[in-house]
């Protein structure tokens, strides 16, 4: 079978309860230590560089490891260096992004985007030379959107409710069949394609910064399922950030996804259905939005 990465990317988004300096603790999502977002952000300002320090701020759990570990290529595993390195520098890359995102909506406003790239072999710099980290970067999917709800009223916070809330995630994605809390973590079981892909499980922890003006969600998987039904996750990590504009709201979406391999067919549809997944989740919240929720 082959799998594609595009179709767990867009089951993946978790869902959202709250453990915020607003809001209840509910299992499967942690907040900012002390129970509380750690970098206070102004109503009247985005303090991108508070959202990225955040970020950078979040530990990498072992089990990032550990499912990185399970990639083979011609019988070799991933050298253990790589497999530490790699979530460090994906966490700063996307820490970067988020900031550059939020400074660019603050300062020129929202203009709505979404790209689905694959940042091919070597993309990280680590591990060169080896095959199987060439191997393994190469089907690695990179998807940023930028999402613009003039108008609405809802504020940042419920608007992440909105989007990462199980009814709405299943509604946006079809193939989502169980999202549960187990052990803290948050777990997605999404069914497959017949002749096309397996279905996929697979448990994510997640974290929240919502101060003010911003609402963060950061998301990782930590724990796959090794049944053969399942299709391997050997990595994903994904933040979700609503930001309170002049006009409205602004979404920014960032998402590192490897599953398994991808061929250069697998690329090219990959690629518009990343996109067109995107913007359909988009025009679905524009519409909860104007709704109330």
């Amino acid at each position: 079978m082959i799998g594609l990465s595009w179709m767990v990317l867009l089951a993946g988004l978790a869902p959202m309860g709250a453990t915020s300096s607003s809001g209840p603790s509910v299992p499967g999502v942690e907040a900012g230590p002390g129970g509380h977002a750690a970098f206070p952000l102004q109503d009247t300002a985005l303090a991108p560089a508070g959202v990225a320090a955040w970020l950078s701020s979040l530990p990498v759990d072992e089990g990032v490891a550990r499912e990185m570990g399970r990639f083979t290529a011609s019988r070799t595993v991933l050298p253990s260096d790589y497999t530490r390195a790699l979530p460090d520098w994906i966490r700063q890359d996307i820490a970067r992004r988020v900031q550059s995102a939020l400074e660019g909506i603050q300062a020129r406003g929202c203009t709505p985007s979404v790209v689905a790239d694959y940042p091919g072999k070597g993309f990280s710099g680590l591990g060169e030379g080896a095959g199987v980290v060439e191997d393994f970067e190469n089907s690695f999917v990179l998807t940023e959107m930028v999402a613009c709800f003039p108008g609405t009223s809802a504020d940042p916070e419920s608007a992440l409710r909105t989007y990462t809330d199980p009814e709405f995630r299943m509604e946006a994605e079809g193939r989502i069949e169980e999202i549960v809390s187990e052990s803290g973590l948050s777990c997605v079981q999404t069914g497959g394609v017949p002749l096309l892909m397996d279905p996929s499980r697979a448990c994510n922890r997640i974290t929240e910064l919502v101060e003010g003006a911003v609402a963060s969600q950061h998301s990782q998987v930590v724990r796959g399922d090794p049944a053969d039904r399942f299709q391997p996750i050997y990595f994903k990590e994904s933040v979700k950030t609503f930001v309170r504009t002049p006009e409205g709201l602004a979404l920014h979406y960032v998402n590192y996804t490897r599953t398994m391999n991808l061929g250069g067919l697998a690329k090219r549809v990959g690629r518009g259905k990343i996109e067109e997944g995107q913007r359909a989740q988009a025009d679905l919240l524009a519409k909860r939005l104007s709704a109330g929720g």
